[in-house]
């Protein structure tokens, strides 16, 4: 049993070494948007809200699964409310019909990402302090 908890908590740290990946490559391709119109305007607009809105449907895949996984311990983190939300981005890409809102991901990027990676930052602390051998301290002579 104990090797399935291991697992367990491998796959976790990869999927957010994952999310944090995305979050680097969402900042990197919104960094020149000052607004949601900016992806509106051409082409190249279009392609940057296509490539964030996958990577934001990943992270939010990502963390439904860890939610799954290990609830408890988000919970040390943030209240279930708030992970509930960050799952919910992915339902903006799958109930969506053809088109995406370039308002709602400009307000996730411009709004929410730093939050977030300072929440998945803090679950992989929690992961790590875990995984690390306590110290015995001596008495005092």
């Amino acid at each position: 049993m104990k090797k399935v908890a291991w697992l367990n908590r491998e796959k976790k740290v990869e999927l957010l070494q994952f999310i944090l990946l995305c979050i680097g490559i969402i900042r990197d391709r919104f960094e020149p948007v000052k607004s949601s119109e900016d992806f509106m305007r051409d082409t190249e607009g279009f392609m940057r809200l296509d490539s964030i809105a996958m990577r934001l449907f990943q992270v939010a895949e990502a963390m439904k699964k860890i939610y799954e996984i290990d609830s408890k311990n988000l919970s040390l983190i943030s209240d279930r409310e708030y992970w509930i939300k960050v799952i919910s981005i992915r339902e903006v890409f799958v109930n969506t019909n053809i088109e995406l809102d370039a308002d709602i991901i400009f307000n996730i990027c411009n709004d929410r990402l730093d939050e977030i990676e300072k929440s998945i930052l803090n679950y992989l602390e929690i992961l790590t302090i875990k995984d690390k051998p306590k110290r015995v301290q001596r008495a005092a002579r």
